[in-house]
């Protein structure tokens, strides 16, 4: 067996040293230690009086990955003029195994980047487009260390071989799904969203955002079809403290990729608070969720949870610098065990 290249072993180590370094780095202190005195306003100073809004964290299991999911986001519309680009590397490993039905042990790492625009009034124009690579990877003993050390279940992952890449269904007669692994460039995805008012006129902020998917990704890698969702966007801001929700729905034109047969319709929903810290550094808890995703693998869970913790920090100039941490809840048999995030937001 080829060794591999050390670099890629210590890369997501880096990262989670990265994400948990802004649990201790608070900008903003004075000489001698003590954080100075703000005021009880939002310490996030800006004309959309929110920030950038929850972690835009699409489903990453590798099944759910290639169709359209939506991404947690903010209700406030960019004002008219305004662009924000984002950019952000996911990096996710998924062991799931429920007894002899299928078997999903894969690493993804997906480059996606984004642009939106306040188009009118009111009105929102985004998209997005990405780069999937799909493996064995390296993740896996990163992955059983932070289980040892968290107390958190290793879900069968320590009896299969490390770093495989394994997709597939099983019935009585053998295996009658299978995947590949590789890379692709993703499908695109392309939303618009609608304010339905600011929490000044009616208590909370609240849009309502269409999404659809157009098929550019390679087989097996993206939906091959459209794929089109809504999402419905409430926010509240309460001093230090901003709190976001947001119920989806979507829908699928093709639900058959590779053997698997995927739900037609799927439900979504997400609750995040983002407190600052300091108007420069603001802190995330993030939960969100989905129904049945496969519908022809009979122990399939009814129910995906994940939990998303996240810093950002305001570098100034427009620019936001976000880590991100993903871990699975619940049923580890229809979810990502461990994620990291890195992304970076620029508001022209």
């Amino acid at each position: 067996m080829a060794r591999r290249c050390p670099v890629f072993e210590c890369v997501p180590l880096l990262l989670l040293l990265v994400f948990l370094l802004g649990f201790h780095v608070v900008p903003g202190q004075s000489d001698d230690g003590l954080v100075e005195a703000e005021s009880s306003s939002h310490p996030h100073e800006t004309d959309l009086i929110f920030g950038t809004g929850p972690l835009p964290v699409r489903d990453p299991f590798p099944l759910a990955r290639i169709r359209l999911s939506p991404a947690p986001t903010t209700p406030v519309v960019l004002p008219q003029g305004k662009t924000r680009l984002r950019t952000g590397l996911d990096w996710t490993s998924t062991f799931a195994k429920d007894g002899g039905d299928f078997i999903v042990d894969s690493e993804s790492r997906i480059l996606q980047m984004s642009a939106h625009h306040g188009i009118f009034d009111g009105w929102e124009l985004g998209g997005q487009i990405g780069y999937l690579w799909r493996g064995g990877g390296v993740l896996d003993p990163t992955v059983d260390g932070f289980h040892r050390i968290t107390g958190l279940p290793e879900g069968g992952r320590e009896d299969e071989p490390r770093d495989q890449f394994l997709v597939r269904g099983f019935r009585k007669e053998g295996i009658f799904a299978d995947v590949d692994d590789g890379s692709s460039v993703t499908d695109a995805f392309l939303s618009v969203k609608r304010s339905l008012g600011t929490q000044e006129q009616i208590g909370v902020a609240a849009a309502i955002q269409g999404e659809i998917s157009i098929p550019l990704a390679r087989s097996e890698f993206g939906a091959g079809s459209i794929d089109g969702g809504v999402q419905l966007l409430v926010a509240r801001e309460a001093g230090r403290l901003d709190v976001y929700g947001g119920l989806g729905w979507t829908a699928y034109s093709d639900t058959h990729i590779g053997g698997f047969e995927y739900s037609k319709h799927r439900v979504h929903g997400f609750f995040a608070f983002e407190w600052w810290s300091t108007e420069d550094v603001s802190f995330v808890l993030q939960f969100q969720g989905s129904n049945r995703l496969l519908t022809n693998i009979a122990s399939f869970p009814s129910v995906t949870t994940y939990i998303v913790l996240g810093t950002k920090w305001d570098l100034g100039g427009g620019c936001e610098l976000e880590t991100t941490l993903i871990e699975n809840l619940w049923d580890q048999d229809a979810t990502s065990d461990f994620g990291l995030r890195l992304g970076l937001t620029v508001d022209l």
